[in-house]
């Protein structure tokens, strides 16, 4: 595709779509500010800002790399940086300037991206090698290699000091502590597959559930995580590593974002 659905939270209801143009299939979205969206365009190797009350693409920075899938960005140093998983490397974006700075080689499969509160530490999951890399995010320089088998596949960072890693063959979720790297605790998925036809990784994972898409609340306290192949929900409580509540979705579900405003279901 090449839109975008901008959704008011309140009234549960579509605001607009958004035509992207020549830009195409659009996927990883990160606010800028208010009225500004950073947005990944895979068809078009490169990151594209959009005004999202004009409707219409203000800037294309190219990456220049395959699969451009994920953004994050980093305020404190005003960029953005991209994960493409068809080059295995991570691309480091000035939003002052517009400009691409660096593509930097991380690993195969290069997917989950986290920035980590504090020092601001870029976390990348390359989950064909089944690593984690971490980088300084001064000097761009690789401070970690972590091996993390299962297909680690996606990333978030809490307030807390903690960046959280989804394995989708290992079925789990992973908490490490930012500063020192460290495994504080794996919390293990006991859910079952709702089957794995006509879904995006098929059989590939067997009887896993498939945990991908994952974020946080404010307070970095409770995490969900998205289950591809059970159509579900999982909310854990951090101090504790429980599951506390199992929600229903559609089928395969990926990609969330986190709001503190109550929707009004229709």
């Amino acid at each position: 595709g090449n839109s975008l659905t901008l959704i008011d939270i309140a009234s549960a209801s579509v605001v607009k779509n958004i035509d992207l143009g020549e830009y195409s299939r659009p996927h990883g979205v990160e606010w800028i500010d208010e009225g500004t969206v950073a947005v990944t365009v895979e068809g078009n190797q490169a990151l594209i800002v959009v005004d999202v009350q004009q409707g219409s693409v203000t800037k294309a920075i190219k990456t220049d790399q395959d699969v451009s899938h994920m953004v994050a960005l980093d305020p404190a140093r005003n960029r953005a940086y991209t994960t493409n998983m068809g080059s295995a490397s991570l691309t480091v974006i000035d939003l002052e300037s517009t400009k691409r700075l660096e593509n930097i080689q991380t690993g195969k499969g290069a997917e989950g991206l986290a920035v980590s509160a504090g020092a601001g530490r870029i976390w990348v999951t390359n989950r064909d090698d089944d690593t984690i890399t971490v980088l300084d995010g001064d000097t761009l320089e690789p401070l970690k290699t972590l091996s993390s088998e299962g297909f680690p596949i996606r990333a978030t960072a809490t307030s807390k000091g903690q960046v959280l890693v989804t394995r989708a063959r290992a079925g789990d979720l992973v908490i490490y502590d930012a500063a020192s790297f460290d495994e504080i605790r794996t919390v293990a998925f006991d859910i079952n597959s709702m089957g794995s036809e006509d879904r995006l990784f098929g059989d590939r994972f067997g009887d896993s559930s498939v945990p991908i898409g994952v974020v946080v609340d404010n307070a970095g306290e409770r995490a969900f995580v998205a289950h591809a192949n059970a159509d579900v929900i999982t909310e854990i409580d951090l101090a504790s590593g429980d599951i506390v509540r199992l929600l229903h979705a559609g089928k395969e579900p990926d990609g969330m974002g986190y709001s503190t405003v109550n929707a009004r279901m229709p």
